[in-house]
This record gives C-alpha cells, sequence and structure tokens, in this order.
C-alpha cells in the first residue's frame, strides 16, 4: 500500500494509490497525551457521485484523488477548463486511470 497525501482546507489527506476509496485525514488530539493518528474517513454517494467532508466542506473524490496524483494541478479551480472527465464514463470509478482533464 503506497500513500499519496495532499493538504486541503489545511487538513493533511492521504489517498490509497491503488484503492481511491481508502482516505485517511490526519488528526491531532487537543488533550495532552494522545498522539496524533490517521483516521479513516467516510466516502458518501449523492447522486451517483463520491464525497468526502473536509472542515465543513464536501469534496468530491475524484478531485482528491487527481490532486494526490498531481499535485501542481489547481483543484480550487471549478472553471470548465478544469473539470474532471471519467475515461469510462463511470463516476463510479475513481481510480487515476479512469480520470483526465476535460478539454471543451
Amino acid at each position: 500500500m503506497t500513500w499519496l497525501e495532499v493538504t486541503i482546507d489545511g487538513k493533511r489527506i492521504r489517498i490509497d494509490s491503488q484503492y481511491s476509496f481508502s482516505i485517511q485525514m490526519w488528526r491531532e488530539f487537543k488533550k495532552e497525551g494522545r498522539p496524533p493518528i490517521w483516521r479513516d474517513v467516510q466516502v458518501e454517494e449523492v447522486c451517483k457521485r463520491n464525497y468526502i467532508n473536509i472542515e465543513r466542506r464536501r469534496w468530491p473524490v475524484e478531485r482528491l484523488v487527481f490532486k494526490a496524483h498531481n499535485p501542481k494541478w489547481d483543484i480550487i479551480n471549478h472553471s470548465k477548463h478544469n473539470q474532471i472527465k471519467f475515461i469510462n464514463g463511470y463516476r463510479g470509478d475513481c481510480g487515476i486511470e479512469n480520470l483526465e482533464i476535460e478539454i471543451l
């Protein structure tokens, strides 16, 4: 298992490079004596798209996966020239081999 790490909204996120739905978030505890840990993040499906919540904001899993594999890509830019396309047309497949930037 190889993890790819990215920071979104100030939170450290890591995604398994082989299984894109295995996502964890770094958690630091306020109480002393408890060491920080990676905790699993729940992926939720809404209208046939997969999302996770980071700091009260919903992020599409495909954008996180693409960002983890392409660190210089601008995840915040939601213009029509920066949309993620699913190569096989199936939005449930968020593997990097199924994702590309859609050229309009």
